[in-house]
């Protein structure tokens, strides 16, 4: 019953007010306060006209009245100093009136006078209850006054319905009383209720607030350490890529410088090849730094590839090679993945497997796939060639590395692979043995 009485009451309590805790439990003794008077002075207004006291009855309406505005004004403007203080002036000429129209303290009206101060501190704050206290005593001392000195005051109700008036008046004043109590431990048990919750919340938050920024801090640590290294990566790739450029031209200049001097038609000859050979390796060193771009910068999209068609396609590219090319990938291997990167990675792998092979040994290539547990593909180039040493092996991705003292490309090739495995999501390891083999792994 209390529950939806207070919903009830709710209804007529500013929006904004509603906003904190503290002052919804002061609005709603407002509208209790109000909302209390509005039906006693109905009933005492009923009452006094049922007795024939037409003055009580209209200083009973008189307070329905001005009770029913103060809850209209209230929800109008939610001024707590001028509703409260309004409450108490009300109450103040009611019980004034009510009074010195009986016989006094004769009756129990006089006691409501108390409720004038209690109204001020608890609806207005402690001048407004000062003020009031103040008021209700100076009233006290005149009905006193009035009382010994037995003034011929005009009595608007007879000494036999006075029973009545003071059943009505402490049931009232009781009930009054009563109301503030409950609204006072309800009250604070909702406030420290809706405190709790309020608190459990912010802690909520808090511990939300700090894990969002602990991820935005490792974030920000991750991000800043990638852009070190790509500020680092981009630093030795200028630094490499300028001394791996100039080297060919300066042996170009060298060579030409030669061939000016030299007569002999067969040394001219050998001359024009090397400068022709130096040439032809810039250019594929240029190619490469071309493909480095383009990993870096192409835009991925994914699409379903066959494994198996792609190795066939490395195949028959290779057939004028001296070597076996063996596919045994099944041929319903598929990857969702970019066909354009994963061609560069296969044509890069695949040309070193043919290209590092052993003297008077026959050379053979294996390239094998298969699904993973979780779902993922791992393939394999393996060949029967020359192999890596170990200590080579960590270096073997970085940029213009060489893995054995044969090596003729650019160095940038399993740095090409590393980078588009790395753009794919994916990984690439190297498993090899010097004079062996050399496995180069792929986990997509």
């Amino acid at each position: 019953m209390l529950k939806y009485l207070t919903r009830s009451l709710d209804a007529w309590i500013p929006f904004v007010i509603k906003q904190s805790p503290d002052l919804h439990l002061k609005g709603r003794l407002m509208v209790q306060s109000f909302l209390l008077v509005m039906p006693l002075m109905a009933f005492y207004a009923v009452q006094y006209l049922l007795l024939g006291h037409y003055w009580g009855a209209g200083y009973a309406m008189y307070g329905f009245v001005s009770a029913s505005y103060g809850v209209w004004d209230f929800r109008r403007r939610g001024n707590f100093a001028f509703s409260g203080n309004y409450f108490a002036f009300t109450s103040f000429v009611i019980v004034t009136a009510f009074t010195l129209t009986t016989y006094g303290f004769g009756t129990l009206i006089a006691p409501w006078i108390i409720m004038v101060p209690i109204s001020g501190f608890l609806l207005v704050g402690i001048r407004s209850g000062i003020f009031w206290s103040l008021a209700s005593v100076l009233l006290t001392v005149v009905l006193f006054w009035v009382e010994v000195v037995d003034l011929p005051l005009p009595a608007y109700i007879s000494k036999e319905t006075i029973p009545i008036v003071n059943v009505t008046s402490l049931l009232g004043l009781i009930g009054y009383i009563v109301l503030i109590l409950l609204n006072n431990d309800l009250g604070k048990a909702r406030l420290l209720n809706d405190l709790r919750k309020v608190k459990d919340d912010v802690e909520h938050k808090n511990d939300q607030i700090t894990v969002i920024n602990q991820d935005l801090e490792a974030t920000v640590a991750k991000r800043t350490q990638g852009l070190l290294a790509a500020n680092e990566e981009l630093d030795t790739f200028l630094y490499e890529s300028s001394h791996a450029l100039r080297r060919p031209l300066v042996r170009i200049v060298g060579l030409l410088s030669l061939l000016e001097d030299e007569l002999d038609p067969e040394e001219k000859a050998q001359f024009m090849n090397l400068i022709s050979y130096t040439a032809h390796n810039m250019d594929a060193m240029l190619k490469d730094l071309m493909l480095v771009s383009e990993v870096y910068q192409k835009t991925l999209s994914e699409s379903p590839v066959t494994l198996a068609t792609e190795v066939d396609k490395l195949i028959e590219a290779h057939a004028g090679a001296d070597v076996k090319l063996i596919n045994q990938i099944p041929k319903d291997l598929r990857l969702s993945t970019d066909s354009v990167l994963l061609r560069m990675i296969l044509r890069k792998l695949m040309d070193n497997a043919v290209f590092y092979r052993r003297k008077a040994t026959a050379h053979e290539v294996i390239v094998m796939a298969a699904r993973t547990a979780e779902g993922g593909c791992i393939v394999r180039i393996h060949d029967n060639g020359i192999g890596i040493d170990a200590v080579v092996i960590p270096q073997l991705f970085k940029m213009f590395a060489r893995g054995t003292e044969q090596s003729r490309g650019s160095g940038l090739g399993l740095f090409i692979v590393g980078k588009a495995m790395d753009r794919l999501g994916g990984k690439v390891w190297v498993e090899s043995e010097k004079g062996v083999g050399t496995a180069i792994v792929m986990e997509f």
